[in-house]
């Protein structure tokens, strides 16, 4: 769920298209401002003119003009009312709360938060507290490859996913349990923290796809997270003898996660 200080920098989008649409309709409006008034039961269509200071009766044949008055009203109102609404949104995001809680943690000694639970987390807080935790993994890797962050991997391909995740400043776990709630268990070769939208994303790389029996394990994989509603939150990278690992391509997968600059360039 989105916090609220996100719901109010959308919200204040939205206003501001509003005003936007308010303001060229009303400047389009027909001049004048529209009057009603009762004769023996009977509606009066009435238009005041300012610049002329002169009123003049409206009848029903002119309901062009009747209408392009009768919105202009209701737009007039909408918009008084859609200016106090923004300034009473950027008057809250001056003194967002979020942030000042966070503010009141960062100026803390650092001998205090060390003892310090801080009411609203950081990005660099979450992702510190995410990637030190202990986790469920697979089976230890033996005779594998050393990775920058010092994980053991089973492939130089995903030695070189690692150490590109790690050089992004992506937050990732390797092999880590998934379990889908129904006794599937399976381990993503990368688990992904999103920390901007609080989410975690798995990458499987099928790096052998000449092998046939392998193909099909891939297969019956990817469906395993399509059936448990995780295909918007997967991503896969493919590899066979003719087709290497293409790390660009893998950065372009990736970067939306990444906390530093494009480590491929």
């Amino acid at each position: 769920m989105d916090s609220l200080h996100e719901l109010l920098l959308a919200e204040h989008d939205k206003v501001l298209q509003q005003i936007d649409v308010l303001e060229k309709r009303i400047k389009a409006a027909p001049e004048g401002k529209l009057y009603i008034s009762k004769y023996k039961g009977k509606s009066i269509f009435r238009r005041y003119d300012s610049k002329r200071k002169k009123t003049t009766y409206l009848p029903k044949s002119n309901i062009s003009v009747i209408k392009g008055l009768a919105q202009k009203m209701h737009d007039v109102a909408c918009l008084k009312f859609a200016k106090q609404r923004l300034k009473a949104i950027n008057r809250f995001l001056k003194t967002d709360s979020e942030s000042s809680y966070l503010e009141i943690y960062e100026n803390l000694p650092d001998e205090f938060k060390n003892f310090t639970a801080p009411l609203a987390k950081s990005m660099e807080y979450k992702i510190n507290e995410w990637v030190s935790k202990g986790y469920a993994k697979m089976r230890p890797v033996e005779n594998g490859f050393k990775t920058l962050k010092g994980d053991t991997v089973r492939s130089k391909s995903e030695k070189l996913i690692a150490d590109l995740l790690y050089m992004l400043g992506v937050p990732y776990r390797y092999e880590m349990r998934l379990d889908m709630g129904d006794g599937t268990i399976v381990y993503p070769d990368f688990t992904i923290y999103d920390v901007r939208n609080n989410r975690l994303v798995y990458y499987e790389h099928f790096g052998m796809m000449d092998d046939l029996h392998y193909v099909n394990n891939a297969i019956r994989k990817h469906n395993e997270y399509l059936k448990h509603g995780l295909g918007n939150d997967l991503i896969i990278t493919f590899e066979s003898s003719q087709k290497p690992l293409d790390l660009e391509a893998v950065e372009a997968q990736v970067k939306k996660y990444a906390l530093a600059k494009s480590a491929t360039n």
